[in-house]
């Protein structure tokens, strides 16, 4: 197991406590259901996140139709990038070529804000 599969799986948990713990994080997950795609170009890492009614839910491999998709160059690429504390890394992985964000924008802005809240505890970052 490579260590991008690893912090796939490990956001989805991360996911699932933060949505069990705080009941902030389960009334923004009510806002949206969609499915997020994360993978590589060439598919060896790849993980879905459904978000339905409040829940979510992940599995390994390819959804054949997500919402939007964050495909990374590869597996190292998207390891280091997504465990950067600069807020500016991903902007930077786009502009040169190694992430590329199919489908609709909207979610994965809401996902973002998502993940952001998760890293909080749960709680929406101050404006």
């Amino acid at each position: 197991m490579n260590k991008m599969t690893l912090l796939l799986f490990a956001l989805a948990k991360g996911l699932k406590f933060t949505a069990w713990r705080s009941g902030e994080f389960r009334k923004k997950l009510q806002e949206m259901d969609m499915v997020l795609q994360i993978r590589t170009v060439s598919g060896s890492t790849a993980r879905y996140y459904v978000f339905s009614g409040g829940e979510v839910f992940s599995k390994k491999g390819i959804h054949p139709r997500p919402g939007v998709a964050l495909i990374w160059k590869d597996e190292a690429v998207g390891f280091k990038t997504m465990t950067n504390k600069d807020p500016k890394a991903l902007f930077t992985a786009i502009q040169q070529g190694n992430l590329k964000i199919e489908g609709k924008a909207e979610q994965a802005m809401w996902f973002a804000a998502v993940v952001m809240m998760m890293v909080k505890g749960g709680k929406a970052p101050k404006a």
